[in-house]
């Protein structure tokens, strides 16, 4: 159902002219194999925006059973 949506969303932006970049990436894969606690220890000392990581944060708390 995603897949379809997004791609509505696009062919609707594609018919009215304009150019649609599409960036997919799948976090559960990797945030399971690692400490998630390190990795965002990581993330910080790279200094990626902590908006961004509290986003990605709550994405995966909500996305896990």
């Amino acid at each position: 159902m995603q897949i379809y949506t997004v791609r509505k969303i696009i062919d609707r932006y594609v018919e009215g002219g304009s150019t649609v970049n599409v960036c997919s990436i799948d976090l559960i894969k990797a945030f399971d194999k690692v400490n998630p606690s390190a990795l965002y220890m990581k993330h910080m000392k790279r200094h990626v925006p902590v908006e961004l990581l509290r986003l990605l944060e709550n994405w995966l708390s909500d996305s896990r059973v």
